[in-house]
């Protein structure tokens, strides 16, 4: 029984070693099928550029710009319900997974200290706006297809909370540059002087925010998906909603008024119950 038990044990790190030998650091599905969507609408960049920090997986030079397909297992993103830790060796694997996360953020920062764009112009606000729909266009199309999936637990998020938390991250872009600014200062607290003026946030909101809610409607009205319109709500009470997600207090979310708000508050807070699960101690599987 011993003998069989260290087998085991034995045989346990080295299929993880296989295993981990086997996935790719470029090239994946993933950043294949974000190069395709990108070079459909007309983007030319580069790819893997190993003189800038973090090697960004897409370069467009001329822009300034990079994009980083980070996989879910490696770079931890904070509330990501695709991240899983090992059983085993746990305080191994905690300290990895936390310098990927350091290793990524100083590569942001030095990208941003080297001038390059921090994901916000002024001057790209249409660019914006179709990326946003093409984006919420194929929310609804994965939503469509989900709709003849029967099997219990194997579906997505639905469209209108995808395009809720995707609308929330547009109405944040303006203050992209201040955030960045006071991470890189250690400040605690944004710095009014660095936001843009109020006039051009009124402006982003009705060039971008608003229109990119309207786009989405009017894509979930070509598609004949009423669920979806019906799940977006009224541009008021959409915004509203985003206004109190924003604020990041769950004694809040029974104010939310639309579907797709309510199924985001509903994962916000079950992925902060996973998060117990993932910091087990030692020997604890």
């Amino acid at each position: 029984m011993d003998n069989e038990s260290d087998a085991n044990a034995t045989a346990i790190p080295v299929a993880r070693s296989f295993n981990m030998s086997r996935i790719k650091g470029k090239d994946t599905k993933p950043e294949l099928f974000v190069r395709r969507m990108l070079h459909s609408m007309g983007y030319r960049f580069r790819l893997h550029a190993p003189e800038l920090p973090g090697t960004p997986d897409i370069v467009f030079r001329p822009r300034k710009k990079v994009v980083f397909v980070h996989g879910c297992f490696w770079h931890r993103h904070p509330g990501c319900e695709k991240t899983t830790t090992p059983k085993t060796r746990h305080e191994f694997w905690r300290e990895k997974f936390e310098r990927n996360v350091r290793r990524d953020h100083a590569a942001q920062e030095q990208l941003c200290e080297m001038g390059w764009s921090y994901a916000y112009s002024a001057d790209e606000w249409e660019s914006l706006r179709y990326r946003a729909m093409a984006i919420s266009a194929v929310m609804v199309l994965i939503d469509q297809e989900d709709a003849k999936n029967t099997a219990p637990l194997s579906t997505h998020p639905k469209a209108a909370t995808r395009i809720f938390q995707l609308l929330g991250h547009i109405t944040e872009m303006p203050l992209i540059p201040a955030q960045r600014i006071a991470v890189i200062n250690g400040y605690d607290a944004i710095d009014p002087n660095d936001l843009p003026s109020n006039e051009e946030q009124t402006a982003y909101g009705k060039d971008v925010s608003i229109p990119c809610f309207f786009d989405a409607v009017n894509l979930a009205q070509v598609a004949g998906a009423d669920s979806i319109r019906q799940d977006l709500g009224e541009a008021q009470d959409f915004f509203a909603d985003v206004g109190i997600a924003k604020a990041a207090d769950p004694a809040g979310f029974d104010a939310f008024k639309t579907d797709g708000a309510r199924q985001w508050a509903d994962l916000v807070l079950f992925n902060e119950t996973l998060k117990t699960y993932q910091t087990l101690p030692d020997g604890l599987t």
